[in-house]
Parts: C-alpha cells; sequence; structure tokens
C-alpha cells in the first residue's frame, strides 16, 4: 500500500509522536469462555491492566 507512506507536510514524524492519541497503540479484545467478544482495549495502560488479570 504505497499510499500509506505518502503524507503532507503537516503530518508529524514518528519521533514527535508523544500523545496517546496519535500513538499506534496495541489493541487488545476481550474474549470470553465462549468465544465472544465482550471488549476491546487499546493503549499500554489498558494492556498492562488486561496482563496483569484486571477486568473492564
Amino acid at each position: 500500500m504505497p499510499e500509506s507512506r505518502i503524507r503532507p507536510t503537516s503530518w508529524h514524524p514518528p519521533s514527535r509522536i508523544r500523545s496517546p492519541q496519535k500513538a499506534v497503540l496495541p489493541l487488545i479484545a476481550v474474549i470470553d469462555r465462549e468465544g465472544r467478544v465482550t471488549g476491546v482495549f487499546a493503549g499500554r495502560t489498558a494492556a498492562r491492566t488486561f496482563l496483569h488479570g484486571g477486568r473492564a
């Protein structure tokens, strides 16, 4: 997908990304025992909570 690499000059380079809203964050889907997706977490904080056994 070449178009994904083409950005306007106003686009900020990855090195300047600091805010969670602009950064590419990991997505974690919470799936119950029946295989249904009960929730989706985005962000390192949510991921950390999920990995430590946290509940939504």
